[in-house]
């Protein structure tokens, strides 16, 4: 059983206690923690050699990423809800690196922390082009009315790209477009992503 070393911590310990086979893995603070993390299973299922052979394809994979963004880079708002707890994201996440890897900036990843309490005042004066949002599928979370409530929706406002269950919805004050897509969304080429003139009409 593979688990987490942050809140899942816990159950990895009972699972533990009561004789099942479980490893709690780190919970990456960069995408080098996620190459970390890929070698470190295939130690504990005796293919080392594959995983380290994945673990190098991805690292060059982002490096071509990085090496391949537009000098535009979008400002880029995190949003996370895990279950009923919502947080956004710090430079110390491996969120921030794939929101870099996208070609955005996230408006936070000059903090210091991980998953940071949300900070509305903060949101709305970082003045993000782009808002991602996600929800877990046992506890879905209403992002349109979030985004209605926090005048988000005004003309001007940010694209607010919503995640939750697999399912992708884009929001852009006009129209809702629900879309299933569960690959990684983003791309280097910043000339693709939605853009817009910061937040607008009512202030958080």
């Amino acid at each position: 059983m593979l688990l987490t070393a942050g809140v899942q911590l816990p159950l990895a310990r009972r699972c533990a206690a009561a004789g099942l086979p479980a490893y709690a893995l780190p919970v990456p603070a960069s995408r080098f923690g996620i190459l970390e993390n890929i070698v470190t299973v295939g130690a504990l299922v005796d293919r080392i050699g594959p995983s380290r052979a994945l673990a190098g394809s991805l690292a060059a994979g982002f490096d071509r990423l990085l090496a391949s963004r537009g000098e535009a880079r979008p400002r880029v708002y995190v949003e996370l809800w895990f279950g009923r707890h919502p947080r956004t994201t710090g430079g110390r996440t491996f969120i921030h690196d794939l929101v870099e890897l996208a070609g955005g900036e996230n408006v936070f990843g000059s903090r210091p922390e991980g998953y940071l309490p949300l900070d509305l005042p903060a949101a709305a004066a970082a003045r993000p082009e782009v808002a991602i949002f996600f929800s877990e599928p046992e506890y879905p979370v209403d992002h349109e009315r979030l985004i209605a409530e926090r005048g988000w929706d005004g003309p001007g406002g940010p694209r607010a790209i919503v995640f939750h269950g697999g399912a992708r919805h884009q929001h852009d004050s006009r129209r809702a477009v629900l879309r299933d897509d569960r690959r990684v969304a983003g791309t280097a080429d910043t000339r693709r992503w939605p853009r817009a003139g910061g937040f607008g009409g009512r202030r958080c």
